[in-house]
């Protein structure tokens, strides 16, 4: 047996972990996701500067509560567990094909041992079940508001509004 060609698979077997970015990536990477979280953050805040005048809108306009509710309880956990559904989508995609997770070409911010076969499979459909947990508050918040919009003491809620609507106006 040639001792060259020992060594040289000795030397080149494949690392048990997954390969890390370097400083410089990460600060860049942590950089990008900034930019796309700075504007989520200011509509936020100013949402909240301005839910006093959301309010009001939603007493005064016909059906505002039910847009206020529906928006907040079901739109909200359905438009999260969507974007979370793609994004991790195109990282577990690889992971099923190869059975190996992390995906072959894909760096790693910490330092991460490769699963390979069922456990890599598994770990993959653990962040898809994780994401579609998001949908049960979008579940329980129809079914909920459906209750809550059809009590019999609903007409209350116009009369309420009314009231608001004509001391702001």
């Amino acid at each position: 047996m040639d001792l060259s060609l020992l060594k040289y698979k000795e030397n080149n077997k494949m690392s048990e972990y997954a390969p890390q970015y370097t400083f410089k990536e990460r600060v860049k990477i942590i950089a990008l996701h900034s930019l796309w979280v700075l504007p989520i953050l200011f509509l936020f805040i100013s949402i909240l500067y301005w839910i006093e005048s959301i309010i009001f809108w939603a007493a005064c306009f016909p059906f505002g509560y039910e847009i206020l509710f529906y928006g907040v309880m079901v739109v909200f956990p359905l438009i999260a567990s969507t974007v979370l559904l793609f994004i991790w989508w195109r990282d577990c995609f690889p992971v099923f094909l190869f059975k190996q997770y992390p995906a072959p070409h894909k760096k790693t911010i910490r330092k991460i041992k490769y699963y390979y076969g069922k456990w890599a499979v598994f770990m993959a459909v653990m962040r898809f079940i994780h994401a579609s947990f998001l949908l049960l508050p979008a579940i329980f918040g129809i079914w909920y508001l459906d209750i809550m919009f059809n009590l019999p003491d609903s007409e209350n809620w116009m009369k309420m509004s009314k009231a608001v609507c004509s001391v702001s106006s």
